[in-house]
């Protein structure tokens, strides 16, 4: 085999090793239905709506994991409806506890996490932003625009404190799939010593 195309084949075997997984951001949800006494315009009284709180703390996986208030990412709510609201601020000093997954990935406990009601910065699918927070705590609403112009209510509100009322999920997988760089490098190697063989 000439020197050059030899150099090609075991680039190519190189560039076919997988890499590693990476980190990602896990999504933690918990579905509910929405209270009489929510506010939101739009929100219709019994429809599901979903708490989606995004965490980092820098693993791979789900399971066998501790999420604590300073790996917090984002909070969202949205309702099956079309309304949401978001905020990626949250209350170190107020908040505590943490969310934790066993072997499987199911999740055991969760946070006492909230945000700064009612001058923390929350954007809402109504009103653009607005100055409100949100709360992860079993009771009371579980967000809040400042003077209590739309509020959100959950049916079963203590429910966001079981941990096996939440599912975690990682938001995006590292993988462990070949770069499209490197599977171009093995593509153009393969294509060489085919040629090189018809030559012969």
């Amino acid at each position: 085999m000439k020197p050059a195309l030899k150099f090609l084949c075991c680039a190519a075997a190189l560039a076919l090793q997988t890499v590693p997984a990476q980190a990602a951001p896990v999504a933690l949800t918990w579905v509910t239905t929405v209270n009489v006494r929510t506010t939101v315009p739009g929100a219709v009284i019994g429809e599901s709506y979903t708490t989606t709180i995004v965490v980092d703390n820098g693993g791979t996986s789900t399971a066998s994991q501790t999420w604590a208030d300073f790996t917090f990412v984002s909070f969202r709510q949205q309702g099956a409806s079309g309304w949401w609201l978001e905020s990626t601020q949250i209350n170190l000093p107020g908040s505590s506890g943490s969310f934790t997954t066993n072997a499987l990935g199911l999740v055991l406990t969760t946070g006492n996490w909230l945000d700064g009601f009612p001058n923390g910065n929350v954007l809402t699918s109504w009103a653009g932003a607005q100055f409100g927070g949100w709360w992860n705590n079993g009771g009371n609403e579980t967000s809040c625009l400042r003077g209590s112009t739309a509020c959100v209510w959950a049916n079963n509100v203590s429910g966001n404190r079981v941990g096996s009322n939440w599912t975690a999920a990682l938001q995006q997988t590292g993988g462990t799939v070949p770069e499209p760089a490197s599977l171009a490098l093995a593509g153009l190697a393969l294509a060489l010593a085919g040629a090189a063989r018809k030559r012969r």
